[in-house]
């Protein structure tokens, strides 16, 4: 066993000097193209990825420094030994140089990770063209995404480790590093000064601390099962700072100074339902936030927007069925015509509930047993889809019954939409996802008001025709679920699109219900 310490110490060794040696001759072929091009900031990526070959020379030159001065070699072979693998996250070598390939179509891949976050996906297959310095600034993206490096972005790897995240951030942010407007070195670049802030690109700023609070997904329930333990990553989280909006927008501004034309947001994440942030009072400041349960009173509504909750039991329909949605083929052959499957909890308005009902229970008098499905878990044996899974209960469904719950959103919501039914939707005053200016809600979603839950939203969907069905279909599943919800680069996309809008002037009202202080009085809305 000594011996093979040993030897795994020679083979380091060998390794870690054949890295100093292609890491110094990229230096010099960077700072060589660098020299015949201009420097006036057009190739910034050449400078940081010498920055960042001299950090990993630095790390390459300790680790022979320690060999040569006859460290322990059990403490050498346990410091730089890579951790053990996790099926879905990537294994390359931390310090290994930064690397490039070049594509028929003369595209630049970057086959290396150039953020110090190891724990998130890298995707070498992306074209990232703010690190094509061939680019023109006509060619180049009209925004750039960066991530700061405070928490699990943070240079020292151990540190970073010490920062839980759960898993839907973990997702999230995999699709975040791995956007084509995606600038891997950028925030620490403008931090030390090293890279130029510019007046006509827009700046979106993603935090890299858990302010999200997803608990229930991707099992409902399972708080600390939910949290992203990969890489030995701590499995718990602190809470929201009180003044998150207000001190992280001031830091942000405090980065941006420099240039008093630059437009820089930072985007921040609200995944949880009545106990979470809000940064309304923060309305001069550089921040958006995106919600998964707010109440249209908890926004600035030129800023802010909503957020999709993850679906827990999403359905992947088939292409004959996708066929079937296409084609209106699905407004007559799905077994069921109206369906919900769940508790009868509405929300805690005693006052309004004593007067309208709450809007889960009052459909559970209509269930028919036949094409009207409306029970909780408990119930189902003893109805005619005992022997259904949830899946196909949803995939054979017309009209998916998704009220709010103890909160605005439903995770329902979202299940409803991958199975291709349309939803119908009883939340007053709720923050639908995304912007208005890119998704039309009122094109896919039966959004009535609370109190007509029940006989009234029944009425009205049996009135719909097989063609105004099929149109609302069609756009909840391909407008909506397959560019938008299905996958979380779909849900970025949509939310980078969202704040693209808005810097393009363009404003929509959010649909939905409004409650007024009229209303509120009268027991007619549910704030």
């Amino acid at each position: 066993m000594r011996h093979l310490h040993w030897w795994i110490a020679f083979v380091l060794a060998i390794a870690t000097i054949t890295s100093l040696l292609q890491a110094s001759k990229s230096i010099q072929i960077i700072q060589q193209k660098t020299k015949e091009t201009s420097s006036t900031g057009e190739n910034i990526h050449e400078e940081l990825l010498v920055q960042k070959l001299r950090e990993q020379l630095a790390q390459a030159n300790e680790i022979i420094a320690k060999l040569t001065n006859g460290e322990q070699v059990n403490e050498l072979v346990a410091t730089h030994s890579t951790p053990e693998p996790s099926t879905n996250l990537p294994t390359e070598s931390p310090t290994a140089a930064p690397t490039s390939k070049l594509t028929r179509e003369g595209h630049i891949f970057h086959a290396r990770r150039l953020i110090n976050d190891r724990t998130l996906p890298w995707d070498p297959h992306v074209y990232r063209p703010w690190l094509d310095s061939s680019l023109t600034k006509d060619q180049q993206p009209p925004a750039m995404i960066l991530l700061t490096n405070l928490g699990w972005n943070y240079s020292n790897r151990k540190y970073s480790l010490t920062f839980g995240r759960s898993k839907r951030e973990t997702e999230l942010f995999s699709a975040i590093v791995n956007h084509p407007w995606f600038h891997p070195m950028a925030w620490e670049a403008i931090k030390k000064g090293i890279m130029p802030i510019r007046s006509d690109i827009r700046y979106y700023v993603f935090y890299d601390r858990s302010i999200c609070g997803e608990s229930n997904y991707p099992v409902y329930g399972d708080n600390l099962g939910n949290m992203d333990t990969s890489y030995n990553r701590s499995g718990t989280t602190n809470s929201v700072p009180i003044e998150i909006c207000k001190d992280s927008g001031f830091f942000l501004n405090k980065i941006f100074s420099k240039e008093t034309n630059a437009t820089a947001k930072l985007v921040l994440f609200d995944c949880k339902g009545k106990a979470g942030f809000s940064c309304k009072m923060s309305k001069n400041l550089p921040i958006t936030v995106a919600a998964v349960s707010r109440d249209i009173g908890q926004i600035i509504e030129d800023r802010d927007q909503g957020l999709i909750p993850p679906a827990p039991k999403q359905v992947k329909l088939t292409v004959s069925e996708e066929e079937d949605i296409r084609s209106c083929a699905a407004e007559n052959n799905r077994e069921f015509h109206a369906v919900f499957i769940g508790n009868f909890r509405s929300g805690y308005n005693t006052e309004f509930h004593k007067v309208h009902g709450e809007a889960r229970s009052s459909y559970k008098d209509f269930h028919d047993n036949k094409r009207t499905i409306v029970v909780q878990p408990n119930a189902i044996n003893d109805t005619r889809i005992a022997n259904y899974t949830y899946e196909k209960i949803l995939r054979n469904t017309e009209f998916g019954l998704a009220p709010r719950g103890d909160n605005k959103f439903s995770y329902r919501f979202t299940e409803v939409l991958s199975a291709g039914a349309i939803p119908v939707y009883h939340g007053d005053g709720y923050v639908f996802p995304f912007r208005p200016e890119i998704v039309d809600w009122n094109k896919c979603a039966i959004i009535l008001p609370e109190k007509d839950a029940g006989k009234v939203a029944l009425d009205y969907i049996s009135s719909l025709s097989l063609k105004e069905r099929c149109k609302l279909r069609n756009y909840c599943y391909f407008g909506i679920y397959k560019k938008y919800v299905e996958t979380p680069m779909g849900t970025v996309n949509g939310l980078i699109e969202g704040l693209e809008a808005l810097a393009k002037g363009q404003r929509k009202p959010y649909p939905g219900v409004r409650c007024n202080s009229t209303s509120i009085e009268n027991l007619d809305c549910n704030p």
